[in-house]
């Protein structure tokens, strides 16, 4: 027990110590926010790239909405379009309404039965009232989502008042996973790390401890009458000059 106390209380468990610390507190600065800046700019981008399709989008929605013709005659190019669109894996779902809030398309195949029926989400009403673009984060089970709900400039923008709304929910939740993942990869990259600088300030702290351990075992024996000893020598730096000096 004694001897436990003693190892813990030596220069060789101290200097260990301090440099582990100061490593493994600078890497979670680091790692937290290099996965802060990182979340960030993925989810950031993947806005981007929504909004860059929505806009695509808008150019070819535009025209329609602008038509002198029948809502069953808009809704069935809409239609046509919104099939056509490439959504990729993102996009989860893309509705076209009118100003008043009434659905002319969507892209979810399962959802046609809304078509020509008026939303009752609240974003859309609010876009119907302000006319400005709504956008927010939501969850659903353990997924999350974007959506984005914007208003359609008619294709003259200094002519009035937008011809449409255009609604966008996409999953998000794969950029999350992406960063999950990125930051499991950079945590096993930290403890490797730990591991080696573990090893190496072992090795550093036996080479300062051990001479300086042998020169007070020899100093001890010398305050008992014993001068027959030696002092081995590690090297030449300052401990090693130490050893030699008379």
């Amino acid at each position: 027990m004694k001897t436990m106390k003693r190892f813990f209380r030596s220069i060789q468990f101290k200097i260990p110590m301090l440099f582990i610390l100061l490593l493994v507190i600078s890497l979670q600065l680091i790692v937290a926010n290099f996965l802060t800046q990182l979340e960030s700019q993925m989810v950031s981008n993947f806005q981007e790239q929504i909004q860059l399709q929505v806009g695509f989008l808008k150019n070819n929605v535009q025209p329609i909405l602008a038509k002198d013709a029948t809502d069953e005659a808009k809704m069935a190019e809409i239609s046509q379009l919104l099939q056509d669109y490439p959504t990729g894996n993102s996009i989860v779902e893309i509705r076209i309404m009118d100003m008043q809030g009434y659905i002319l398309g969507t892209t979810n195949q399962t959802q046609q039965s809304v078509v020509g029926t008026r939303s009752t989400e609240a974003d859309v009403q609010q876009v119907v009232v302000s006319n400005t673009v709504q956008s927010y984060n939501f969850t659903e089970g353990e997924t999350r989502y974007w959506k984005y709900v914007s208003p359609i400039d008619p294709v003259n923008t200094a002519s009035g008042n937008p011809v449409g709304i255009i609604s966008v929910t996409s999953n998000i939740e794969s950029r999350y996973t992406q960063v999950k993942d990125i930051g499991v990869i950079f945590i096993s990259s930290s403890i490797f790390v730990i591991i080696l600088a573990i090893v190496i300030t072992v090795m550093i702290s036996q080479g300062i401890t051990r001479p300086i351990a042998e020169m007070k075992q020899q100093t001890e024996q010398i305050a008992e009458g014993n001068y027959t000893g030696e002092v081995m020598i590690y090297g030449d730096d300052e401990l090693g000059q130490l050893g030699t000096s008379d």
